[in-house]
């Protein structure tokens, strides 16, 4: 197996079924193994060795986020990463990021990579500490907005009542512009203390009280308890109520886009 210094550089389909073939010659042949393998090689080319051996590795100390759901957790953002290593400020972002503390990083990638499936490119936003311009995301041609500013939550305490949530989002706008194209993408837990409806109603009645924000993203585990798999699931609201589904399909892919490519590459003419 070639040596390689690891990097961002590294993340192409060649180089991927390299690794690949090199799998298969030490005998890791099956679909499960080759995509794991080949999603820690993504973790280590875009977080880094220590983050992979602490995080993605059993000899390491894991946060509580990655000690649940481990692998599908690494499979799962390992093509997040790889389906963003294109857009602009992806290598800053990354080291800008308290990899400690990685669940709102996990979320931050979460709505940048749903975004960019029903847009024309995302840029990755390195915090400034400039008010009105310390969000997480721009987005570019999405539906008929032609831009979007994107303020991710990572929530990690349930939220009790819906005058919790309108405080929370008070809170957060004025990290988006003025113009009114901001978008609060909020990770909430559904502990059965709040409904969808109620949701949604906290959601309508922040909206009403502000031009700044053109729609809220909500997004949860659906499968929470279950440690084999991520299902991702959200509802987007406006000043109107629930809108259509504007990230289509949004679980854990069933193939991920490493793999995928790589298989491709070798079957290209």
């Amino acid at each position: 197996m070639q040596s390689r210094t690891p990097g961002i550089h590294n993340l192409c389909p060649e180089i991927f079924h390299e690794q690949i073939e090199d799998l298969r010659k030490i005998g890791i042949d099956l679909y499960s193994g080759l995509e794991l393998a080949l999603a820690q090689s993504v973790i280590i080319n875009t977080l880094g060795r220590y983050f992979w051996a602490k995080e993605c590795t059993t000899f390491g100390h894991r946060q509580d986020f990655f000690a649940n759901k481990s692998d599908v957790r690494i499979i799962h953002l390992a093509h997040m990463l790889w389906s963003l290593k294109d857009q602009e400020g992806f290598a800053e972002f990354l080291r800008n990021k308290d990899t400690n503390n990685f669940e709102s990083t996990y979320y931050e990638l979460t709505a940048a990579y749903w975004f960019l499936k029903s847009s024309k490119s995302v840029r990755l936003v390195v915090e400034s500490g400039v008010k009105g311009a310390d969000f997480d995301i721009e987005v570019k041609e999405f539906f008929l907005y032609n831009s979007l500013n994107v303020e991710v939550k990572a929530k990690q305490i349930d939220f009790t009542t819906e005058q919790q949530i309108i405080n929370k989002f008070k809170k957060t706008r004025s990290q988006l512009p003025q113009d009114g194209n901001g978008v609060i993408f909020c990770k909430v837990n559904l502990s059965g203390l709040l409904t969808q409806k109620e949701l949604i109603q906290a959601a309508q009645i922040f909206l009403k009280s502000t031009k700044r924000i053109a729609f809220i993203v909500y997004c949860w585990d659906s499968w929470n308890l279950i440690q084999e798999g991520i299902a991702l699931a959200y509802i987007a609201v406006n000043r109107e109520g629930e809108m259509h589904s504007i990230f289509g399909e949004s679980s854990t892919p069933v193939r991920p886009a490493f793999l995928v490519e790589a298989i491709e590459w070798h079957q290209q003419p």
